[in-house]
This record gives C-alpha cells, sequence and structure tokens, in this order.
C-alpha cells in the first residue's frame, strides 16, 4: 500500500487537464502539500462536467451506479476524497506520519479552496456540482464562494444544519456545551468550550465508532480516523444551508433532491432550505419516494436521469416547481408540504 500511494504521488496535477476520455485514478498534491485522492472521467466534446462532493463516511465506489450512467451520456465525473476522508487520509498520514489539521484544525473555507484547486488541476473552470449529505455544506460554500465557476448547484438529501440537532443526546450535549461558554464568560468561555467540546466528542465517536465501521483501507490506523471524523463533524457545527439564499448563481440553477427516508425534521429543515433559495435562482424540487438517505445507493440510476434532464433543461421539469419520481414517471409534485 505505501509503495501504491508513494508511485501515485508522482502523477503531476497537469496531466488530469491532458488526459484522454478514460478514468484518471490518483493523488494530486495541492498548495497545501497535502495529497487529495481523485477520480476524474473528462467529458466528451460539448457535455458538462459534475463535481460530486462526498458524504462524511462515504466510499466512492458507491457511486458507480450513478456514475456509470452518466458515462454513456458523455457526462465527465470528478470524484475525490476530501481532506480528512479515506485515501486522502491515508496518504496525509503516511507522508507526514500525523494529519496536519489534527494541530491545526479544518473549518469551512478549508473545504472550500480544496475543490477550487483541485478544479483548477483539472482544468476545469466552470461545473455542476452536486453536494451528498454532508457534501452538501462544501457544495454550498463553493458555489457561494466562487458563482462564476458553478453552473448548476445540486443538493442530494442534503445536510441543512449539524445531525447533533436533531438527536436527543447531542442536543443536550450542544446546550450543555454553550451554558459551559456562558458560564466562564468571554473571554475563559471559549477555551473551555473548545476543551469540553473536543474530550465529549472524542469520548462519542470511541464508542460509535468500532473496529468494523472503519474503513477497510484505514483498519491500521484506527485512532486517526476516529480523530479525523471528529474534526470533520466539527467543521459543520455552525453551518445551516437554510442561510444560504445564492443568489450570484445563475437563474435556475439550484436544485434539491429529496429522499423519502430521511430523518423527518431533517427533511422539514431540507424544505425549508429549498424554499429560501433567492427568487428565480430555484430550477426545481425533486422528491424520490423510494430513495434512503443514501440516493446513489438505492437510486443511483434515477438520480443520474435526474441528472441529465436538470443540465438538458428538460421542459418537463418547470423552473422553480416541484417534482416528484413516481416509478419511472416525472410529474408535478403537488402534494408537497
Amino acid at each position: 500500500m505505501r509503495t501504491l500511494f508513494a508511485l501515485l504521488l508522482l502523477i503531476p496535477a497537469w496531466s488530469w487537464a491532458q488526459a484522454p476520455r478514460t478514468w484518471q485514478k490518483g493523488l494530486t498534491t495541492l498548495n497545501d502539500g497535502v495529497p487529495r485522492y481523485v477520480e476524474y472521467l473528462p467529458a466528451a466534446p460539448g457535455k458538462s462536467t459534475l463535481v460530486f462532493t462526498n458524504g462524511l463516511v462515504y466510499d466512492l465506489r458507491r457511486w458507480r451506479d450513478l456514475t456509470a450512467k452518466l458515462e454513456e451520456k458523455g457526462y465527465g465525473v470528478v470524484l475525490y476524497y476530501f481532506r480528512g476522508q479515506h485515501r486522502t487520509l491515508l496518504a496525509e498520514t503516511e507522508t507526514f506520519g500525523k494529519p496536519k489539521f489534527f494541530r491545526d484544525g479544518l473549518e469551512g473555507g478549508d473545504f472550500t479552496d480544496e475543490l477550487f484547486q483541485l478544479t483548477e488541476a483539472l482544468g476545469l473552470k466552470k461545473t455542476t456540482v452536486v453536494g451528498l449529505s454532508y457534501g452538501a455544506h462544501i457544495a454550498a460554500r463553493y458555489a457561494d464562494a466562487h458563482p462564476d465557476r458553478v453552473e448548476r448547484l445540486v443538493f442530494l438529501a442534503p445536510l441543512v444544519v449539524s445531525l447533533d440537532k436533531y438527536d436527543a443526546q447531542g442536543a443536550w450535549i450542544m446546550q450543555s456545551l454553550d451554558w459551559i461558554k456562558l458560564w466562564w464568560g468571554p473571554f475563559l468561555g471559549p477555551y473551555f468550550y473548545e476543551s469540553a467540546y473536543r474530550q465529549i466528542y472524542s469520548s462519542y465517536l470511541a464508542q460509535r465508532i468500532l473496529p468494523d465501521r472503519v474503513p477497510e483501507e484505514l483498519r491500521e490506523i484506527p485512532d486517526i480516523y476516529r480523530e479525523s471524523v471528529f474534526h470533520l463533524i466539527r467543521a459543520v457545527r455552525s453551518f445551516d444551508l437554510r442561510e444560504l439564499e445564492f443568489k450570484k448563481l445563475p437563474a435556475g440553477s439550484v436544485t434539491y433532491i429529496l429522499a423519502q427516508e430521511d430523518e423527518k425534521r431533517a427533511f422539514e429543515d431540507q424544505l425549508k432550505a429549498a424554499r429560501n433559495v433567492s427568487p428565480g435562482r430555484l430550477q426545481q424540487l425533486i422528491y424520490m419516494p423510494n430513495s434512503s438517505h443514501a440516493i446513489p445507493d438505492s437510486q443511483g440510476a434515477a438520480a443520474a436521469h435526474l441528472l441529465d434532464l436538470l443540465i438538458r433543461d428538460d421542459a418537463r421539469l418547470q423552473r422553480g416547481g416541484a417534482s416528484i419520481l413516481d416509478g419511472d414517471t416525472l410529474r408535478p409534485w403537488t402534494e408537497a408540504p
């Protein structure tokens, strides 16, 4: 494994932009000196490229049903493990001994810069950005910071706020942490808040992420994986998709695709976020009644079909409207709550 990643590190960034239309897989090193694992399929002439921002613990292989259909239609595809995730985490660990963000932390802007640099390395000036679950915060922040580089923005069962806000234990933890900050005042409060946050969540993740839940390629570094998940969760603790209106994006360029099996409160917040999109910017609100939260797993081919319709601006998708995928039929979602 170490030899493989050492060889992949030798792949120069410029080679991505010159790739023929076959899947290119490997590592590319960004300005921070940290390699990222990327899988890239160039688009056929005249076709758009879609960049997928990943779920928190989502294996790239789980996108295959979806990306295979897009490949058939000539679309370009970019999949990558963001910093702290899977093979990117392994590469950073093997390069530095311990991930540098364990010391410096991770913030939302780090993921925005990462995606900007990756698309630059691939020679992609404008793409359709698709955010799945946790990856919604990356897609949203990137689109907000670089609207000129976004053709369309699509959310698949998106994370709207930190998931601990839907969990009774998580909500209690957050209330307790806020009380600590208030109790210690403006000077000492932030310090004790951060200390308690780390202690509580590190313990919580140690109990939740058992050995069988560590990705296979990271089984030799389980503690590093758990610490990485802590930093990734911490990076979205103040994120709220409902606050983003995407006023600078092109008209009719934002779509929300929702899954039936999402938790009720999460689903309601997804609806609120979609309805808060700036007037004229929403392309479509789509409901998939037979889908789990992991849409590429349960409805990969159907999701690819929807993405194709959105990119082609299919007449069945009335701008600003709501649709439901009923079996193989797309119809108006007249019963939308």
